[in-house]
């Protein structure tokens, strides 16, 4: 399944309530992630038309999730570019079927302070290599973390300051708004039934992997590390 350039913004649009007379300065911003690479793959040269994949559509759509949340879309870029080979499979599992949904559905936690960090710290402008911006994880885990304290140590900021991303209601959106974009000649449905399927190996490796994974300080040998947290 594939969209076009208007499709995608009559989806976009969809989802963030925007009117007809806002659709020129919602372009815009469109335009500005586009120019920090935001999402990949969506600069393919002048005079080329892009074929957009639903994960491009979700990648742009946590971006601009991003920049409601306040972030610069130069800071948007700098989150979204760490995560985007995961924010697909995330996605994904949102909508799979569980014996637990509402436990295992996906949030993306943002960090602000780790890029207030980054920009006081270095004068490099490739933002994305930023550590710890970002991370995925499951409802169940946030919940614990910020409802009942954790012994979770996050190496920048603290969690009262998190942003956050729910991804399932937002790729629900985004699901409902395709089916209008595409005039109802796709059947969307099926095409992310079909993605979950012939992803499977994708998707366990992302849980196994990925899911519930947040930088720490003091590791097995001290310093900064990438950690499992378990509720």
């Amino acid at each position: 399944m594939h969209l076009s350039y208007p499709q995608v913004i009559t989806v976009l649009a969809g989802v963030n309530s925007i009117s007809k007379t806002g659709l020129g300065a919602f372009r815009a911003r469109i335009r500005k992630l586009q120019g920090e690479g935001v999402p990949h793959g969506a600069n393919p040269g002048k005079g080329k038309s892009v074929a957009y994949t639903l994960g491009m559509v979700v990648e742009l759509a946590i971006a601009i999730e991003l920049i409601q949340c306040g972030f610069s879309p130069a800071d948007a870029g700098g989150i979204i570019k760490p995560i985007r080979s995961d924010v697909y499979w995330a996605a994904l599992m949102s909508l799979e079927k569980s014996e637990d949904p509402d436990a295992e559905d996906p949030i993306i936690l943002i960090s602000p302070e780790s890029l207030m960090l980054y920009s006081r710290t270095t004068e490099v402008k490739d933002r994305s290599s930023v550590m710890a911006a970002a991370s995925i994880v499951t409802r169940e885990i946030f919940l614990n973390i910020v409802a009942n304290g954790s012994e979770f140590d996050p190496i920048i900021g603290v969690y009262w300051r998190w942003s956050f991303i729910d991804l399932k209601e937002l790729f629900k959106n985004i699901r409902n708004h395709s089916w209008d974009a595409l005039d109802r000649e796709v059947d969307v449905d099926h095409y992310i039934e079909s993605e979950i399927k012939n992803n499977e190996k994708e998707l366990l490796s992302f849980k196994k992997e990925k899911l519930n994974n947040m930088m720490s300080w003091g590791g097995t040998y001290g310093g900064a590390s990438l950690v499992k947290i378990i509720s």
